[in-house]
């Protein structure tokens, strides 16, 4: 091998052969650290987005309840479902969410208007009752237990009741309960395109109603990466002061509902 003259002292002061090879792997490792940091936050953000849906949906419910002392106390037992035209005036339901990292805000709406006739005895019964329910709640989705969220919010009961017997008196009244309630909901994915989900929750604890159950049990089926198919059931109850309208309200049967989500 050649060596210029002085080279040898001058090598003495000179940095070690390997180390443009050490900057190298340091820098190649920095910038792995940088891609990698990158895609995490990229993809944190991609999980923080927000995301929502919407679901109107058909409750094939049956009412059952008891008239308070505020009116003419009568049963009420329609039998009213969709499928009764006799009963049905009108009814709207619809859900929407809006959901981002852990939590949700969600709403519930249902709107129903039905009428009914019944014969006890000699006494004949018009019963008319229009009634919306609209909750407002929250949702977050616990650590440790992936597929359950813990729900807290609020739900609006109105219902505007008339009655009338023949022979007898006549008897309206309008009457409102917003109620706190708290529950949980259970989300598991089965496979690909099947999802189950229950949900349960209790309200009501004096503030307005005496007491208040919304149970919710189905399947989902993802369609499309955008929609998917609920069928379920639907259990609510409610129970309410002895001054009140109504003493208590059942409302239960099939809920089938399209959610879309964007």
């Amino acid at each position: 091998m050649f060596m210029r003259p002085g080279s040898l002292i001058a090598n003495r002061h000179a940095r070690p052969a390997n180390r443009e090879p050490m900057i190298s792997t340091r820098f190649s490792l920095a910038l792995l650290m940088l891609v990698l940091s990158t895609a995490g936050k990229a993809a944190d953000t991609e999980s923080d987005q927000w995301q929502f849906t919407v679901t109107p949906y058909l409750w094939l419910a049956t009412i059952k309840g008891t008239t308070g002392s505020t009116a003419d106390p009568a049963a009420i037992d329609t039998s009213y479902n969709f499928l009764s035209l006799d009963n049905l005036d009108s009814a709207f339901f619809i859900a929407a969410s809006a959901s981002r990292g852990r939590w949700t805000i969600q709403t519930d709406i249902v709107f129903l208007n039905f009428s009914d006739n019944l014969v006890i005895g000699p006494i004949n019964t018009e019963i008319d009752l229009k009634g919306d329910v609209f909750e407002l709640s929250g949702a977050y989705r616990l650590r440790k237990l992936e597929h359950v969220e813990v729900l807290f919010g609020v739900r609006r009961v109105a219902l505007d009741l008339g009655i009338t017997l023949t022979p007898g008196p006549q008897g309206t009244s309008k009457q409102n309960w917003v109620d706190p309630v708290i529950g949980l909901r259970h989300i598991r994915p089965l496979g690909q395109r099947w999802q189950t989900v229950i949900r349960a929750d209790v309200g009501g604890f004096g503030v307005s109603s005496d007491f208040t159950f919304n149970g919710v049990a189905g399947a989902a089926f993802n369609m499309t990466k955008h929609s998917s198919l609920f069928l379920g059931y639907r259990y609510l109850t409610l129970e309410f002061g002895d001054d009140d309208i109504l003493d208590d309200l059942t409302a239960k049967g099939l809920a089938l509902g399209v959610e879309f989500s964007f």
